[in-house]
């Protein structure tokens, strides 16, 4: 073979491989960034929206943080919903599945009540006071857990 044609043989494997390597850089996906999620107060004459709920503890991506405090200790000031509406969960991304939800009255966690399923709504209790709620849903990425306060009046 003579130089021409080795150097051509060399220069072939090299630049696959550089462009493999341009084609992969431009495909990587960037990591999706922890879901929303946001609460509607629905059968009331208006509709009313909750400011989106706090995350307590997420594992994301390979990335971990867990609440420094209790889902009673996280500051979101208690939005006032009337008794026996119903909230609505929803996040800006579907998750995969989604973990119970506890309702705590008051500051006393042995208040708390599990409900197994929230995604047709959760009833608000007649009761008036404070409640917190921590839910839990999951993605490909990771999962998280959020929590939000209501006062019934």
């Amino acid at each position: 073979m003579n130089r021409a044609g080795t150097l051509a043989y060399f220069k072939i494997p090299i630049i696959l491989a550089f462009l493999v390597f341009l084609l992969s850089a431009c495909t990587s996906s960037t990591p999706k960034p922890l879901p929303i999620s946001t609460i509607e107060v629905e059968n009331t004459s208006s509709s009313i929206k909750l400011p989106p709920a706090k995350i307590l503890t997420y594992l994301w991506n390979s990335e971990s943080e867990y609440g420094t405090t209790s889902a009673l200790g996280i500051e979101y000031e208690p939005q006032v919903v009337p008794a026996n509406s119903v909230l609505k969960i929803s996040f800006d991304r579907q998750p995969e599945s989604y973990g119970m939800l506890d309702e705590i009255y008051g500051d006393d966690i042995s208040n708390a009540k599990r409900i197994d399923n929230f995604t047709n709504g959760i009833k608000v209790p007649s009761k008036p006071g404070v409640y917190t709620y921590s839910y839990y849903a999951a993605w490909d990425e990771g999962h998280a857990r959020y929590v939000f306060k209501i006062r019934v009046e």
